[in-house]
């Protein structure tokens, strides 16, 4: 009995307590968690990339560019905002922006650095593509104007202001005006094949030259002895004075009454 009495004791010293402790114990966890969980997070202050040089965000910017666009942006504006300049940051951004076809973004980028810097003509012709992109052919117009005032023998200025007056002004004549000043400059250029074409689409006066009229062939078996349409000489192809083959000749007596 004694020793049935003793092994009871040393299993309830055994069993009993722990179980009390135990849930002492996740009780005491759980404050301690909830107050770690009120205790806010101390960061250090100001912005975490003022730890980091202009050189280096420009940096990221550039290697995200054709992968996160919108990091890219972040880091590139936060190297201009930094003093990183102004002439390597915003055609990159502008290049971000249009690639993310974000066009507004890259406009509001764009137009206050040309207000500054109003002789960066080739960022103003790249301004004036995305005018034309978004169907705004008056705003397109102003900034080429100034394009070719200030480089006026650089062809891409020539090349836009051709297409814009072809396809949004309604301008035959300043277009192939265009066309033309550009094969000058750039005969081998990017866009001298369609320059061409379209020099060879507008005629002489600037108008648009009538598309070609194609005569049947009689070689070609369209002749109605082999079961095509039949032949039709045009009107205006026939020689003054002489009859079309299958107009009967005129009676020499004249109709009855």
């Amino acid at each position: 009995r004694a020793r049935d009495h003793g092994a009871a004791r040393v299993t309830s010293m055994r069993t009993g307590p722990p179980r009390r402790w135990s849930s002492v114990s996740r009780a005491a966890l759980v404050l301690a968690a909830a107050g770690c969980a009120s205790r806010p997070t101390v960061l250090p202050p100001g912005d975490p990339l003022d730890l980091v040089s202009p050189e280096t965000l420009f940096r990221l910017g550039i290697e995200l560019e054709a992968g996160d666009s919108i990091r890219a942006e972040q880091y590139l504006s936060a190297a201009l905002a930094r003093g990183y300049p102004e002439a390597e940051v915003i055609p990159a951004i502008l290049g971000v922006c249009v690639r993310a076809s974000r066009f507004g973004d890259a406009l509001d980028y764009a137009e206050p650095y040309l207000s500054r810097h109003p002789e960066d003509w080739p960022l103003r012709a790249l301004v004036a593509s995305i005018h034309m992109g978004l169907g705004h052919p008056i705003d397109a117009l102003r900034h080429l104007e100034l394009v070719l005032e200030i480089a006026p023998d650089q062809p891409s200025g020539h090349y836009l202001l051709a297409v814009l007056s072809r396809d949004s002004l309604s301008d035959p004549e300043t277009a192939r005006a265009h066309f033309a000043r550009y094969l000058e400059l750039a005969p081998d250029g990017e866009h001298a094949s369609e320059a061409r074409l379209e020099l060879r689409r507008l005629g002489a006066d600037g108008g648009m030259l009538p598309a070609p009229v194609r005569l049947p062939s009689h070689a070609s078996g369209e002749d109605e002895g082999e079961g095509g349409e039949p032949t039709v000489t045009p009107a205006s192809a026939t020689p003054a004075g002489v009859a079309p083959a299958d107009t009967p000749p005129p009676s020499a007596d004249p109709p009855p009454p």
